[in-house]
């Protein structure tokens, strides 16, 4: 009698079975359930940029702000320095005012009269720029390409945690490097196994644990 197809080649199954050479290598892959977008996707406009990029830019602000009123206050041409009509001394809610507009593309109708307070709005004005460029470019990526945070990377991470329980098909070659095995991660998953109490025979039943349960899938 003979066999063809995708078979392993185990230790116990070559002292009663004589393997042909091996056609293909295959490693171990993890199986787990797809996670869930839905719950983030109203906060998908924030995620152009890191949460520190976000802080950064609303520290910009306020500190562009007080420094747009400071040189602007302290300038010759400011009002309390000036007899002109046409001097203008800015509050600091305008400055304010003005560099959020400026950020989000908009104009605003305060604007500082000194040289010195329009050579600082200037180089802010390049700045968002730039800023606005990234974040649409950001974005444009953020709303196609779709990544999941997977919550298994690898057999260590499988062991280090304990709401996802391993999976392994009864009879299997893995289910015999686990079980026979000496490394300290491939006993720890072992004995998850052994604890959870899951025990599959088929790929469908894997499958559809997996659908239905924390399980993660060890299949070759």
């Amino acid at each position: 009698d003979f066999a063809v197809g995708p078979l392993s080649i185990t230790a116990p199954r070559s002292v009663v079975i004589d393997f042909t050479t091996p056609f293909m290598e295959d490693g171990v892959g993890i199986i787990t359930k797809k996670p869930d977008i839905g719950s983030d996707t109203m906060f998908r406009l924030f995620k152009a940029m890191q949460p520190m990029v976000w802080a950064c830019l609303c520290a910009s602000v306020i500190g562009i702000s007080f420094v747009i009123y400071l040189v602007n206050h302290w300038s010759p041409y400011s009002q309390p320095n000036s007899c002109t009509t046409e001097a203008q001394q800015l509050r600091v809610f305008q400055c304010f005012w003005s560099a959020l507009g400026s950020t989000l593309s908009q104009g605003s109708e305060f604007q500082p009269k000194s040289s010195s307070g329009r050579i600082v709005l200037g180089f802010w004005w390049v700045f968002t720029i730039i800023l606005v460029s990234t974040y649409t470019a950001n974005m444009a990526a953020v709303l196609t390409i779709t990544i999941y945070d997977k919550p298994i990377n690898s057999l260590a991470e499988l062991a280090s945690q304990s709401e996802i329980k391993p999976l392994v098909k009864v009879g299997s070659n893995l289910e015999t490097l686990l079980q026979e095995a000496k490394d300290s991660i491939y006993r720890k998953i072992w004995h998850m196994k052994i604890e959870s109490g899951l025990i599959v025979i088929t790929n469908e039943q894997a499958l559809e644990l997996v659908r239905t349960r924390d399980t993660a899938f060890m299949t070759d």
